[in-house]
């Protein structure tokens, strides 16, 4: 070995800064950590982490990763902590001895790259891979997506849950711990990781025991939830109006309608139909619905206010050109029972509390306009006549 004076190499690496020595040297070598730990140098500033060690009278070496900086790879400070979890897995019998990583594996640093291992896993399974990823994209990838996926704490997914239930989403709040249980998993089976930060967490740490619902609005209540829409404009939007209104009068489900295109219309029979891959039900097919004039209306402001895009209700934010969020709606409405908080510190108050309005959410139009076309006393002897709801005025004479 060739070594200048006063630039000696040692013959085991102590330190830090010994290991950026010999990786910066590249004299291909395997230098002694201790322990069973090398690094294993193959030229100028490459290098990989070696685990050597014995069972049964029989010699393994794993390769545990590349030499370097977090995310891309191990330092010399977090190697024990590597071997410290391999130790474990192989007494534990969750790692065969011998069983280097794959490359696949290596590639996942972040939860990020976590969650897309998980996502393409997915999309073989749900119908409606976007809804998913919608939520993903908007609760767990802000708060942890770039943190290094095994220095995740249960605390922190913990603060991410909490954070949704404040916000009014209980019932996300239980899906998104869901989808956290399901995305560490990933590195679970993979043996990235021996525990899953999420797993000692459920729904009572979340939005609590999920129940059928069966709240509608009733008749006498549908004036006045419009009339606070109307009064409070600068919060539910317009927008936001008309789409409640459309759910209200057509009964269909808030991700047919919101992303919905003006391709689907057909103003020449005034009909609207909702193509397959939108209705939410394996196998079922899509359907056409009547518009009623008021309806056409409505759809002729919303062309005015939607800027030349493909959809009913485009993306408000970033230009994506997509149409708007899933949950959009659902957080306006939440604001005004005073869920959320307008600027991070100061909530926003429960308006609905001063008309005697209990709690609803977007979902329950749904069921209050199936209720509304069985009840006698908003459809008079109409009730239950498919024809009359969507065909005729007696539906929209009391909104």
């Amino acid at each position: 070995m060739s070594k200048k004076k006063g630039n000696k190499l040692p013959d085991k690496v102590t330190s830090i800064g010994q290991a950026n020595q010999v990786v910066k040297a590249g004299i291909k070598k395997r230098w002694a950590i201790g322990e069973g730990i090398y690094l294993r140098v193959s030229q100028p500033d490459s290098a990989s982490w070696e685990y050597r060690y014995s069972i049964n009278g029989k010699r393994y070496t794993e390769t545990l990763g590349r030499y370097g900086r977090r995310p891309d790879g191990i330092s010399f400070g977090d190697i024990r902590d590597k071997t410290v979890t391999v130790r474990h897995e192989l007494k534990s019998g969750l790692r065969a001895p011998g069983s280097s990583q794959s490359s696949e594996c290596n590639n996942h640093k972040t939860v990020d790259d976590l969650a897309q291992s998980w996502l393409k896993k997915k999309a073989t399974k749900v119908q409606k891979l976007n809804i998913v990823e919608q939520r993903y994209n908007n609760w767990i990838k802000p708060k942890i997506g770039n943190r290094p996926f095994d220095k995740v704490k249960t605390s922190e997914i913990e603060d991410l849950v909490d954070d949704i239930v404040e916000k009014g989403f209980k019932t996300v709040a239980n899906k998104v711990l869901a989808d956290c249980k399901a995305i560490f998993n990933i590195a679970i089976k993979r043996r990235e990781l021996t525990y899953n930060p999420a797993q000692l967490l459920d729904n009572s740490d979340a939005g609590g025991k999920e129940e059928s619902r069966d709240r509608k609005l009733s008749v006498d209540e549908i004036p006045i939830v419009f009339e606070v829409f109307r009064q409070y404009s600068y919060q539910y939007t317009r927008e936001n109006y008309l789409a409640t209104a459309l759910l209200l009068v057509l009964g269909v489900r808030k991700t047919e309608l919101i992303h919905a295109r003006w391709s689907e219309f057909n103003f020449d029979s005034n009909t609207w139909f909702v193509p397959d891959e939108r209705v939410n039900k394996k196998g079922a097919r899509g359907y056409p619905v009547p518009l009623v004039p008021v309806v056409i209306d409505w759809l002729n402001e919303l062309k005015l206010r939607g800027n030349n895009s493909e959809y009913l209700f485009p993306a408000r934010k970033g230009g994506s050109g997509g149409p708007m969020s899933e949950s959009t709606l659902n957080a306006a409405l939440q604001k005004l029972f005073g869920n959320g908080k307008s600027n991070g510190k100061n909530p926003y108050p429960n308006v609905f509390e001063d008309f005697n309005i209990e709690h609803f959410v977007i979902h329950d139009l749904r069921r209050t306009s199936r209720s509304l076309i069985r009840s006698k006393k908003f459809m008079g002897e109409h009730r239950a006549s498919l024809e009359a709801a969507c065909n005729g005025q007696v539906f929209l004479e009391r909104f």
